[in-house]
């Protein structure tokens, strides 16, 4: 059985283990290219728990007998160096939870129309899970520490809501740019200037002063150099589809030994637009080689023999 636990070799059952047990699996799931690459959800079981639970009936506890079951629910962070890598959550033992639910409701004390509610409810610790995925850890710790009531990434799993912070929100854009989750989103993603609550120039990335961009990302909106400003990229700069870098008139852009390109999700006929720069139409436009015509070949034009 692929995802039987007692397949586990060692103890590193969390999927940013070293040598996590279902590595392999994972590199097949992902090199298939029928299925979409995303965060996959392993639901794996201890065959050994079944075994005695539901096969042999010598244990009615999936926590009693020689071999009681794992608990660990565990994800990986976001990663910002293997910007290829996968993510994974692995979540244990949920379906003895359930069997053992529906077949001892003369235990648990309640019919299971009303226990499986109480499954169904621990949704949120998936719900906390995916929360490790996008956000990553506070200050290197793994939950949040503040004082936030029902604050989805506290440490102790009966004071989990559904609250996150602004802050938190930030996190999760951050890592979709810089970290292996952006080979997971549509190329067509985008922060929706359409939207009717919102101001079309809101999503516009700004840059009104001097900015050097030396940080591999991807981008979900146009970017806009104001007049006065120099952006400089030296990076790997990744445009959502159709989206465009406005220079304005006395802006300057400077790409140094940067690339700029489509989005990492987009196929060989989805592209971004291009790069608009603003000049003045009432002025002699010079060529990128200092020509003032196109067959000038870099002379003056107030010199002999220039055309």
């Amino acid at each position: 059985m692929e995802l039987n636990n007692d397949n586990n070799p060692g103890v590193l059952e969390c999927p940013d283990g070293f040598n996590w047990w279902l590595n392999g699996l994972d590199a097949t799931i992902n090199a298939n290219p029928g299925i979409p690459r995303g965060i996959n959800v392993y639901l794996t079981t201890d065959g050994s728990v079944y075994n005695e639970m539901v096969v042999l009936g010598v244990i009615d506890h999936p926590e009693q007998g020689p071999n009681p079951m794992s608990n660990i629910w565990c994800s990986e962070y976001p990663n910002s160096t293997n910007l290829n890598g996968p993510s994974r959550i692995s979540i244990a033992n949920l379906y003895l939870k359930y069997w053992w639910f529906q077949n001892h409701p003369n235990v648990v004390g309640a019919p299971f129309s009303t226990s499986r509610q109480w499954l169904v409810d621990g949704g949120g610790v998936l719900a906390h899970e995916f929360g490790h995925s996008f956000i990553g850890s506070y200050s290197g710790l793994p939950h949040h520490q503040g004082n936030c009531t029902g604050h989805l990434m506290n440490e102790n799993a009966p004071s989990w809501s559904n609250v996150l912070l602004e802050d938190d929100a930030g996190r999760i854009h951050k890592h979709l740019a810089i970290s292996n989750l952006r080979q997971f989103i549509a190329c067509d993603e985008t922060y929706d200037p359409e939207h009717p609550k919102w101001n079309a120039t809101t999503f516009d990335r700004i840059v009104s002063s001097d900015e050097l961009w030396d940080l591999d990302m991807r981008l979900y909106s146009n970017v806009t150099v104001r007049t006065g400003a120099t952006l400089t990229v030296t990076c790997n700069l990744l445009m959502p589809l159709e989206g465009m870098i406005k220079v304005e008139r006395g802006a300057k852009l400077i790409v140094d030994g940067g690339t700029i390109r489509r989005a990492n999700t987009c196929s060989p006929s989805q592209y971004w637009r291009s790069i608009s720069v603003a000049g003045n139409s009432a002025k002699i436009q010079p060529l990128p080689t200092g020509c003032w015509q196109p067959r000038c070949r870099g002379r003056d034009p107030s010199q002999p023999g220039a055309h």
